[in-house]
C-alpha cells in the first residue's frame, strides 16, 4: 500500500511530480530509471506549485530508499480500447464564486476511485488580499459539479501566495490537502476530516505522510525538526466516528529518540485494516510499531541493526507481514549491503552480509547503487546489484551482476547474471527499476558505443543482447547513452547519440527503441520533427502508457539554429517508424515550453492516454496554453485552452488521465476583471480532432 508524503512548506514550490522519465532525465552514464522514474514536473506561471509523492515504500521524499515510485495502481476493470481520436469537452467553470470577480490563485485537482475528480481551489474571498480554500468534485462523464465545501473554516492568514497541495491517497480512496502551511484536512468515504491542526497541531515545516486502510479509516504522520525536541507523531481519522465529520483518533508519538534528529516515519495499511510504520530516529535501523483495529499501538520493536536513515535503506513488506530490510555499510566508494528481517513474533534477525558473490566470497557494490531489492512476488523479494569480490577501491575491482532470492524466511544462494565485458571499475554498471519494482540489469560498453541488457520477465531472465546490435543507426564511432522505460513486455529506450569523426563530436537525433527482450532485439527510429532533431535529455519527458505505447514530450529540439517543443509517439506491439512526430510551436510565437506533463503511472490496459500542456507566447507580454491529448488512436489532438485575450495559468496538480482521455484545470484571468477556474474533459470523439487555433 502506497504511502502519500506531503512536503514541508518551503518544499512546495518544488514540483518533483511522479512521472515515467528520471528527474530532468540527467545525463549520466547508463540510466538508473525505469517505467515509473519520477521527473521535475515543468515550471508553471501560476502559483504555489505542489508535489506529490514520489517514492514506493512509504519512503520519505527528502531521503528515498529508492530512485523509482511504487507500481501502477491495480487494474480494477475491463481493459479499456481507445476505438476514436479524442477531443476536447467545452470547458466547464468550477470555481466557487459564482460571478467569476475573484481570482483564483492556486488549485489542483486529483482522481477518486469511484472516477470523480476531486478538485481543490484556494481563490479570492473579496476582491482584496483574502483568501479561502474550497472543494468539490465533478463527474467526468456528465460534468456533473457539486455544491462546493469551504475547507479553510478554521484557518486564517490565508494569502495569495499561501500553499496549497492535493494528493491522492492508496489510488484515490482518499484524498488529502494542506493549506497554508499549518492546516490539513482528509477525505474519505465522502466526508471531509475536521482540520488536523485542532487535534495535532502543524508548523510550516512539519513533514506529513498519510495511508489509506481497506476500512476508510487515514493514519497521517508528522515528522517535526528542530534542535531542542524534535519529534513525530501519527494520527488517525475514522470516518465512521465522532459525528458528520467523523474524528481524529488522540495522537501518538513515535518517538525513538527525541533529542537525535528529525524522524524519518514510513507508514504502511495492511490488509486487515492495521497500520504499520517503521521510525528511523538516531543511530541505528528503523523499529516497527503496529495499530490494531480497536486503536491500540503496540510498543516499539528494537531498532534494526542495520540500514540507519543515511544508508540508502531499502526494504519490502511481504504479504505475510513480515520486512526484508537491506541498507549500506562502509565507506569510501564501495559499500557493503547489509540485511536483517522482521517478524512480529521474532523482531528484528541478526544482521548479515547480503552482497556476496558465489563461493560464499564477500563483496562490495558501488557506492553510488540505485534500486538493489525489487518484488518478485508478494512472498518473495530479490537483491540485484553489480557486486565486486574486493575490498580496494571500485576502479579496481572486476564487478559482476548478482541476483539473491528471498523466499521461505531465507536468502538463498547468489546466482551470477552474465551480462556485459568483464572490466575492472563500475562504470557503465546500472540496475534499474522497472514499473516500481522488475530490474533491468545494463552495462554500458568499454568504449561507449555498446549497451547489454537482460531484463526479468515475470520471475526468469531474458537472455543477455545488445541493444545496439542490427541497425545502422549505431557504430564504431557512435557514443551512446540510454534510458529505460515501461515494462518487461512493454520495453522502450531512448538512446542519445554522439558520432566523433577526426576528434569532432556532432550530435545526432536521438534514437527511440522498441525492444523485445525475449526475442533479444529492437525496431528503431530517430525522433525529428522536420527540421528539428531531439539531440540531448534536457528537458525531455517520456511516458509509457498503459497500451504499452511512448509519447515523448522534447521542450529542446533542435534545427541547429534555433530551439522547440517536439512531441512524439509510437504505439506497441510493432514500431518500423514513429507514429507521429510534429514540433508544437507555432510562426507567430516568440517561446514555447511544456508546463504539465504526464505524471502519474498508468493502470496497465486502463490509462491509455497521455496530456501534454504547452504554454506559449505570441508576444513578450501575451501567454496561450495549448493542450495535446493522444490515446493511440488518430494522433494527438491540440487545442487553444482560453483565447488570446485572457491571461491563461497552469497549475502543477492540473492534469489527470484515465481511460482513453482525462482532464485539463486552469485558471484564465480576462482582460474585463472577471476572473474563473475552468476545467476541460478529454474524451473520444468520432469528431474530426481540433485544430490548434
Amino acid at each position: 500500500m502506497r504511502s502519500l508524503r506531503f512536503l514541508s512548506a518551503p518544499g512546495f514550490r518544488r514540483a518533483l511530480l511522479m512521472v515515467l522519465p528520471a528527474a530532468l532525465i540527467a545525463v549520466g552514464a547508463v540510466h538508473c530509471a525505469g517505467g515509473n522514474d519520477e521527473t521535475p514536473q515543468p515550471e508553471t506561471d501560476s502559483g504555489t506549485e505542489a508535489e506529490v509523492d514520489s517514492t514506493a515504500d512509504s519512503v520519505p521524499m527528502d531521503t528515498p530508499a529508492e530512485t523509482t515510485p511504487d507500481t501502477a495502481p491495480p487494474d480494477t476493470g475491463a481493459p479499456v480500447t481507445c476505438a476514436k481520436g479524442p477531443a476536447f469537452n467545452a470547458p466547464v467553470r468550477v470555481n466557487h464564486n459564482p460571478d467569476s470577480l475573484r481570482r483564483v490563485a492556486n488549485a489542483g485537482m486529483a482522481r477518486l476511485d469511484d472516477g470523480r475528480l476531486m478538485i481543490v481551489m484556494l481563490e479570492a474571498i473579496d476582491t482584496g488580499t483574502r483568501y479561502a480554500v474550497w472543494a468539490r468534485t465533478v463527474d467526468p462523464v456528465t460534468s456533473t459539479i457539486s455544491p462546493d465545501e469551504r475547507l479553510d473554516v478554521d484557518a486564517d492568514a490565508i494569502t495569495e501566495s499561501s500553499p496549497l497541495q492535493i494528493n491522492a491517497i492508496a489510488d484515490g480512496a482518499a484524498i488529502a490537502v494542506r493549506y497554508g502551511g499549518a492546516h490539513a484536512r482528509v477525505y474519505s468515504k465522502g466526508k471531509w476530516s475536521p482540520d488536523l491542526a485542532s487535534a495535532m497541531p502543524l508548523v510550516p515545516s512539519d513533514e506529513l505522510g498519510a495511508v489509506a486502510a481497506p476500512t476508510g479509516q487515514v493514519l497521517v504522520t508528522r515528522s517535526r525538526a528542530g534542535a531542542a525536541a524534535p519529534n513525530g507523531n501519527a494520527i488517525v481519522f475514522r470516518p465512521d466516528e465522532g459525528g458528520a465529520k467523523g474524528s481524529w483518533s488522540v495522537a501518538q508519538s513515535l518517538d525513538l529518540a527525541g533529542s537525535s534528529g528529525k524522524p524519518r516515519i514510513d507508514a504502511h495499511a495492511l490488509p486487515d485494516g492495521r497500520f504499520l510504520t517503521l521510525t528511523w530516529q538516531g543511530a541505528g535501523g528503523p523499529a516497527v510499531r503496529t495499530r490494531s483495529l480497536s486503536g491500540s499501538w503496540s510498543t516499539p520493536s528494537p531498532k534494526a541493526e542495520v540500514a540507519p536513515a543515511d544508508a540508502n535503506p531499502q526494504y519490502r513488506l511481504l504479504d505475510d507481514g513480515s520486512i526484508v530490510l537491506a541498507g549500506l555499510e562502509g565507506s569510501g566508494d564501495t559499500r557493503r549491503v547489509v540485511t536483517s528481517t522482521w517478524t512480529s513474533t521474532d523482531n528484528w534477525s541478526t544482521a548479515r552480509l547480503l552482497s556476496k558473490l558465489p563461493g560464499d566470497t564477500n563483496g562490495v557494490v558501488p557506492a553510488g547503487v540505485g534500486p538493489y531489492l525489487f518484488t518478485v512476488t508478494g512472498a518473495e523479494t530479490e537483491f540485484v546489484a553489480w557486486v565486486a569480490g574486493c575490498a580496494a577501491a571500485a576502479k579496481d575491482c572486476e564487478f559482476q551482476a548478482v541476483s539473491r532470492r528471498y523466499s521461505g524466511g531465507t536468502w538463498k544462494d547468489p546466482v551470477v547474471l552474465a551480462i556485459g565485458e568483464k572490466r575492472n571499475g563500475a562504470d557503465g554498471a546500472s540496475v534499474i527499476a522497472l514499473n516500481g519494482s522488475t530490474p533491468l540489469v545494463s552495462r554500458l560498453g568499454f568504449t561507449r558505443t555498446t549497451v547489454d541488457l537482460l531484463v526479468r520477465n515475470g520471475a526468469d531472465y531474458t537472455a543477455p543482447m545488445s541493444l545496439t546490435a542490427d541497425t545502422p543507426l549505431f557504430g564504431p564511432s557512435t557514443f551512446i547513452e540510454a534510458r529505460f522505460f515501461g515494462d518487461a513486455t512493454n520495453l522502450w529506450t531512448l538512446v542519445r547519440r554522439e558520432t566523433v569523426t577526426m576528434g569532432v563530436t556532432v550530435p545526432g537525433a536521438m534514437a527511440l527503441g522498441r525492444i523485445n527482450a525475449t526475442a533479444g532485439k529492437a525496431s528503431w527510429s530517430l525522433i525529428t520533427a522536420g527540421s528539428y532533431e531531439v539531440r540531448s535529455f534536457l528537458e525531455v519527458y517520456p511516458y509509457a502508457d498503459g497500451a504499452g505505447g511512448l509519447t515523448v514530450g522534447a521542450g529542446m529540439a533542435t534545427s541547429g539554429m534555433e530551439n522547440a517543443p517536439v512531441l512524439a509517439h509510437a504505439n506497441a506491439p510493432a514500431m518500423d517508424v514513429m507514429t507521429e512526430a510534429s514540433s508544437v510551436i507555432s510562426t507567430d510565437e516568440t517561446s514555447a515550453s511544456f508546463v504539465n506533463v504526464p505524471r502519474t503511472p498508468p493502470r496497465p490496459g486502463r490509462d491509455r492516454s497521455a496530456l501534454y500542456l504547452l504554454a506559449a507566447k505570441p508576444s513578450p507580454t501575451t501567454t496561450r496554453l495549448r493542450a495535446y491529448a493522444y490515446n493511440g488512436v488518430g494522433g494527438a489532438a491540440p487545442r487553444v485552452l482560453a483565447n488570446e485575450s485572457r491571461a491563461p495559468r497552469a497549475f502543477a496538480d492540473g492534469t489527470v488521465m484515465f481511460g482513453c482521455g482525462g482532464a485539463i484545470l486552469y485558471a484564465a484571468d480576462p482582460i474585463d476583471g472577471s476572473h474563473t477556474l475552468e476545467l476541460v474533459i478529454v474524451r473520444e470523439s468520432t469528431a474530426p480532432a481540433p485544430d490548434a487555433g
